[in-house]
């Protein structure tokens, strides 16, 4: 009886699959082992920072100002507070004015700036105010 290729293709099947089925199956079993990438010098002492101290900032209340009425088109911007006239770089109140414009003035009250509104602009302001309401 002459062997056939599909004999010979099932008899390795066999064979392996028989070859297979002897082999011993192991199992890595190893604990406990050092890391091979890890130093092996002893480190400096990790460094703990104390936690920062968090600074409270000091709220700063800008001085009460009413602009009573204020000049912002002529060549010398005027603005008129408690019935006296001022211009930029006078001080009210300890704030130093720094502009005047048609909308209001601004000042510079303990290094930070602070607006205050022209007359109008106020007006308009409370009455957009109500009108929320």
């Amino acid at each position: 009886m002459p062997i056939s290729g599909l004999s010979i293709y099932l008899f390795i099947l066999g064979f392996l699959s028989l070859a297979q089925a002897q082999t011993v199956k192991t199992e890595y079993a190893a604990f406990n082992l050092r890391d091979p990438f890890e130093k092996q010098l002893p480190g400096a002492a990790p460094v703990v920072k104390p936690p920062e101290a968090v600074s409270v900032k000091e709220k700063i209340v800008p001085p009460a100002i009413l602009v009573e009425g204020l000049v912002a088109g002529g060549p010398v911007p005027q603005v008129i507070i408690g019935g006296k006239i001022f211009r930029i770089g006078d001080k009210v109140q300890d704030a130093a004015i720094t502009a005047i414009t048609k909308e209001g003035i601004e000042v510079v009250y303990k290094l930070e700036m602070f607006s205050y509104p022209a007359p109008s602009r106020a007006m308009v302001i409370k009455r957009e105010e109500e009108n929320d309401k």
